[in-house]
């Protein structure tokens, strides 16, 4: 039991319950067989009423208390802190957001975040985020093969081993790229690489971030690329189905929508964009809240 570190208190919980449970058996044994003449006005059976109400104390009243202590914290540091920049965010959302874009600081709050028992909502950010990076970068092959011909092609050879012959044939243009897109989705990205290929924060959309990049870009007919098909279904199926053992808990409205568009083939590039608001606030007012104030040692 002790290897069990969670937020919760579950650990220290067992521990009170199992020794507890101990003492009073031991103490039941000794009331019904040794103090014979004290048994009479005083049975053994009155141990197993106390430890029933140590027992529901520490289990349900205690952590109740807890909660609701969680709450009004919670509660009081956005309202006592008020807005601190032009977007209206309380300054502890602030500091949410920047401990999302400082990898190190990020990696210590997913290990707190599995104490949670919420280490679900941190892989699906983790793959949101690869899924934005490799979006991003298949947008900007697109856009070089777009404007410098097969010369950029010629120029992303360095990815490929061994190294292609190339010539300025159609077909082995389209060869050589379709090589490159599936080198591009097959490459394994850490949290920190994806910050590094898609410039942007967890916080910014795919769709914004598509904007941001190629202001000029179509919205309307916007999707993922069916290279990318396969990807979101696996997260459909890991993260979004109530079914799954590490479903994230969306709201039934979203998962309609994502299984809705799934379903119809309709991988339109704000298809998980509404998930992700979701969980990004699942873990600000629940983890992030008992994060931080265990960082400020409250």
């Amino acid at each position: 039991v002790w290897r069990y570190n969670d937020a919760y208190g579950i650990r220290n919980d067992l521990i009170i319950c199992d020794s507890v449970g101990s003492v009073v058996m031991v103490l039941m044994v000794v009331w019904n067989t040794r103090l014979l003449n004290i048994m009479p006005v005083w049975p053994g059976f009155f141990f197993i009423w106390l430890y029933a109400l140590l027992i529901h104390t520490s289990s349900v009243f205690v952590p109740l208390v807890n909660a609701i202590r969680h709450i009004r914290r919670a509660g009081a540091g956005d309202n006592a802190e008020g807005p601190s920049n032009g977007l209206g965010l309380s300054s502890r959302r602030v500091d949410f957001n920047l401990m999302l874009n400082d990898v190190a600081e990020y990696k210590r709050f997913r290990t707190f975040a599995a104490s949670c028992f919420s280490s679900q909502l941190t892989s699906f950010l983790e793959e949101y985020q690869m899924l934005k990076s490799r979006m991003l970068a298949l947008l900007e092959f697109q856009d070089t093969r777009n404007n410098k011909g097969t010369s950029a092609a010629k120029k992303q050879t360095s990815l490929l081993s061994p190294p292609c012959v190339l010539d300025d044939s159609p077909a082995q243009t389209m060869r050589l790229s379709r090589i490159i897109v599936n080198t591009i989705l097959s490459q394994d990205m850490d949290f920190a690489e994806t910050f590094e290929r898609s410039k942007t924060s967890i916080n910014v959309s795919i769709l914004d971030s598509v904007i941001e990049r190629y202001p000029g870009i179509d919205q309307v007919s916007l999707a993922f690329p069916p290279q990318l098909a396969h990807k979101i279904e696996r997260m459909y199926r890991d993260f979004v189905d109530p079914s799954s053992l590490t479903s994230v808990g969306a709201s039934m409205l979203v998962v309609r929508r994502i299984s809705h568009s799934i379903n119809t083939n309709n991988f339109h590039i704000a298809l998980l964009d509404e998930l992700k608001d979701e969980v990004l606030l699942m873990l600000y007012c629940d983890v992030y809240t008992r994060y931080s104030m265990r960082s400020a040692g409250v």
